[in-house]
């Protein structure tokens, strides 16, 4: 529903939440009356896209005038669980730098990003470790989908460290958080060279959107580590 200054001409699309920002779909120009009304479009991407790496987005600079939007919804009747072997989290190899990621606060602990051949890095310096608070330096992402009851997560991370005895935990937590750790490994030794970390689980319940995330635990010592890929991929389910 919008409503604005009459004339006012506004545009509705369905673009990339990240660089380059490319648009998916796009309702075309609107011209708006001084009368709420309701404006609908609908199209089919030719393409699928991870999780939460869509978002809805109103461009208003055509003209001058003043608009008021309310009750914006997105019906996506075909979407379920990606196939399986597909991503269920975003951005898992970093191309789009931080997006998505609770980071680590960067004045305490530096982090950037850099570029391989094939691939993008995350380099996070742990300046100041604690093993007693290993949660304070932390890594994290909500998984931007439902995860119905019984369906089955693979969780991969591969890292490696310069940093002699590095350390870091890896979970995959519900919605109660540390009390309902759905994936637990805690303490897990890090190497010069790539190495990756993995573990599954069964969903013991439905999961709504963002209810399910995961964390990396950094903080046990002071300590640099770096992340190529952090990915929870949905696998088969059990017979």
């Amino acid at each position: 529903m919008a409503k604005g200054s009459s004339g006012k001409t506004i545009n509705a699309a369905i673009q990339l939440n990240g660089k380059p920002f490319t648009s998916i779909l796009s309702s075309g120009n609107i011209t708006l009356t001084q009368k709420w009304q309701k404006y609908t479009f609908a199209g089919k991407t030719k393409m699928t896209f991870e999780p939460g790496s869509l978002r809805v987005i109103f461009m208003m600079g055509h003209n001058n005038g003043s608009v008021q939007i309310t009750g914006i919804n997105v019906e996506m009747p075909d979407v379920g669980l990606p196939p399986v072997g597909e991503q269920l989290n975003t951005n898992s190899h970093f191309k789009r730098d931080n997006y998505s990621w609770g980071m680590p606060n960067r004045k305490l602990t530096p982090w950037a990003f850099s570029n391989l051949a094939t691939h993008r890095i995350l380099k996070i310096n742990v300046k100041k470790g604690n093993p007693k608070k290993v949660w304070a330096t932390s890594l994290s992402q909500a998984i931007a989908c439902s995860l119905p009851k019984a369906s089955r997560v693979k969780l991969k991370v591969r890292a490696r460290s310069q940093t002699p005895g590095a350390i870091f935990d890896i979970y995959l937590e519900g919605k109660g958080r540390q009390k309902e750790r759905l994936i637990k490994l805690p303490n897990q030794k890090i190497e010069q060279d790539w190495l990756w970390f993995t573990g599954e689980a069964i969903m013991p319940k439905s999961y709504k959107l963002r209810e399910v995330r995961i964390v990396l635990y950094l903080g046990h010592k002071e300590q640099e580590i770096e992340f190529d890929k952090i990915e929870l991929l949905r696998i088969a389910d059990a017979p």
